[in-house]
């Protein structure tokens, strides 16, 4: 497994972001329907408030520790601190993919998540043909909870099924 950190955006990875943000193929996972512009990162990275518990929600960049390059990011959105628990997705850069650094930023945000924020749930919506995400999860510990039918429109304009991955972080359970 790679030698990562998770940081907080940088303007310098305006670019990166803006790639990510921008690519058409990865929008039906993310609930995309427009592309964001240059302005609308920036002043994201701008006024970023890595506070979960105000926003309720927390992107990370995930560097490689070794060569210092910013090679994808992960985000825990719809952070709910009544249930203590949040969803949880995330992106490589097509080039930096298969070399472990999904699997490798999941397990440390899952760490965060049990020893910082004392979740007890974390939670992916991921579409049933994004295989590699899916085994990212299931590497992780996650389970198949549910499967929710025709939940994400293509670019074909066809609904597909969506999977529910889920993880217990109780330290009860564990």
């Amino acid at each position: 497994m790679p030698n990562i950190i998770l940081r907080a955006p940088e303007l310098e990875d305006i670019q990166s972001i803006y790639k990510w943000e921008n690519d058409e193929n990865v929008w039906a996972d993310s609930c995309t329907i427009a592309p964001y512009s240059l302005n609308q990162l920036t002043e994201y990275i701008a006024n970023y408030d890595g506070d979960i518990f105000k926003t309720r929600q927390l992107r990370l960049m995930i560097e490689d520790s070794d060569t210092g390059e910013t090679v994808g990011c992960i985000d825990l959105y719809d952070y709910d601190p009544i249930n203590n628990r949040c969803f949880i997705g995330f992106i490589i850069d097509p080039k930096n993919r298969l070399k472990g650094y999904a699997h490798a930023a999941v397990d440390k945000t899952v760490d965060y998540c049990k020893s910082r924020l004392s979740m007890v749930q974390l939670a992916a919506i991921t579409s049933v043909d994004n295989i590699g995400c899916k085994k990212v999860l299931i590497n992780n510990g996650f389970t198949c909870s549910g499967l929710l039918r025709k939940w994400i429109k293509t670019k074909r304009q066809e609904y597909i099924d969506a999977e529910i991955l889920q993880l217990d972080l109780d330290r009860n359970t564990q």
